[in-house]
Formats: C-alpha cells, structure tokens, sequence
C-alpha cells in the first residue's frame, strides 16, 4: 500500500488516491475528485468514505502531535513491530507519506474569502444527502424545530454514528475547561489553513455569538500581536499541526506548556483534530451553509 497500488482493484485504487489527497491537500479537493469517486461508488459510500478519512485525520494529529506510544496489541492479539521488511519494498519510495515540497499557499487576502463564504452559500452539495427530516432525529430535541445543517443530513446517512458525532461537536464547542472563544479561534484556524469554507462559516457564526466582529476574526490569520500570547501560541500550533502536522516536534507541546496546563494542552490539541477531520467532511463533500 505505501509504494505499489497496481496489485489493488481499480475501486481500492481510486479509494487511496483521495485518501491522499484529501490528507495531504485538502485545499485542493474538487468537483473532479468527487466525480472520480462516483465511477466507483454511491453516494453513502462517498459520504462514508469522506468521514473515515476525516476521522483518521483526526487520529493520527491526536496521536503522534502527543508522542503517544504505539499499542503493543489490539483487541486480544499482540502484534510484533520489528519484523523485517521484505527485499521488495525495503528500499521502495513511498507514494503516500507527503514530501516536504508539498506547503500550504499562503493565506487569501480578505476579499477572496468573503467571496468564498459568499460562494459557499448557493452551492449545491457533491452527493446526494438524506431527508431533512432523517436529519432531525440526529438532533437533540431543542434543536428540531429548524432545518438541519447539511453536515448532520450528510451524516444521516448513519443514524447511530452521525447522533454520536453531532454530541461530539456539542462538547468539543461547550464542554472542557478551555475558554469557548479560545476554541472558536481554533476553529477558525484550521478552516483557513485547509480552505474549508463551509467550516470557516461555522467558526465565523461561532465568533460572532461570542462578540467578535469581522476584523477580529481576520486578524487571528496573522495571529494578531494584540492577542495575549498564550493565544497566538495556541493559534500558531493549531496552524501547524493542521497544515504540517508531519513537522510536529516534542517542542511544540513544550511551548503550548508555558502558558496551559496538561489538560488544556491535550484540549488544545482535541479541538485541532476535531476541526481537521470537520473540514475535511464538510468540504470534501462541497456542503452549502445556510445561516
């Protein structure tokens, strides 16, 4: 899998190939990797497929920006890590793992974002998703008397893992001991830096409950000097692990320590890959916010 797909069906080969691109540059996701997709594969399929790489995205910034150890097992079997690897691939280049030519852009001036966010409101999605009333019941009760954001119809496609994720996506914005704006600004980062626009919407609807007006949200893109620098560490971390997270080092987290504690620290982390795995869904799907 990491040096030589011509051994796997055209299905499993397409499969890979937008799994690549979707972690490696999701900026660049378009109608035409979705339509490539849809030579293989339905709609649920598609939407299923979206959600496994964003939740792997997920995982993998969780894991490794953390230095947590790799399990010895899984389930009941133990597995052996040091086996040697076979003459064929010892020496074979990856096709998978991201080579250090491939940064982000820099960021887009304020006037192609708005335009962005404009556009982001008449698109028609890339798949077809479910009822709006299938929707609703993923919702909690206080929450069913309006129309369903497009993410939560997509994830309606599964009813008892999308209810499960939109909890998620309640606590990652309500629950923990990091301030709520804090995590807002996060949000907000990990949206630009991966051109998530339905996301950045989400983020920019968040900030502006919380008070923030348009050119304190575009000045997090810097991050602002008039931020307390706990904050502009945090955002600078969250901007790296989102675009580069294979340059993270133990002296990232070392920084984040000086003004967090352990458990704001891993929180910092958490909303990071929560965001990460959401843009990747709500992008890569091309869903249309609607205020």
């Amino acid at each position: 899998m990491d040096s030589d797909w011509s051994v796997f069906l055209p299905d499993e080969r397409a499969a890979f190939a937008f799994t690549r691109a979707l972690t490696v540059r999701p900026d660049l996701i378009g109608n035409d990797d979705i339509a490539a997709l849809h030579k293989h594969f339905g709609d649920r399929e598609i939407v299923e497929l979206v959600f496994t790489i964003g939740r792997f995205n997920s995982t993998t910034r969780w894991t490794d920006s953390l230095g947590i150890p790799q399990d010895q097992g899984f389930g009941d079997g133990q597995i052996q890590f040091d086996q040697p690897t076979s003459a064929r691939f010892v020496d074979a280049p990856s096709i998978v793992a991201p080579s250090h030519d491939q940064a982000r852009p820099p960021l887009e001036p304020r006037s192609q974002v708005e335009a962005a966010l404009n556009h982001c409101r008449e698109r028609l999605a890339r798949v077809e998703l479910p009822t709006d009333d299938q929707a609703r019941a993923l919702l909690t009760p206080d929450q069913r008397d309006k129309p369903a954001p497009e993410w939560v119809r997509a994830l309606a496609y599964f009813p008892q893992t999308g209810a499960a994720q939109v909890a998620a996506a309640e606590a990652v914005a309500k629950e923990g001991k990091l301030d709520k704006l804090l995590k807002a600004q996060i949000a907000w980062t990990s949206a630009r830096h991966n051109r998530a626009w339905y996301a950045l919407a989400d983020a920019e609807r968040r900030l502006s409950l919380l008070g923030q007006s348009a050119d304190q949200m575009f000045a997090l893109d810097g991050p602002s000097e008039e931020l307390s620098r706990g904050t502009r560490e945090a955002l600078v971390f969250a901007a790296k692990l989102t675009a580069s997270p294979q340059r993270m080092t133990d002296g990232d987290i070392e920084r984040l320590r000086r003004y967090f504690s352990d458990y704001e620290t891993a929180e910092i982390v958490y909303v990071v890959c929560h965001s990460n795995s959401f843009d990747r869904f709500t992008e890569a799907l091309g869903l249309r916010w609607i205020d």
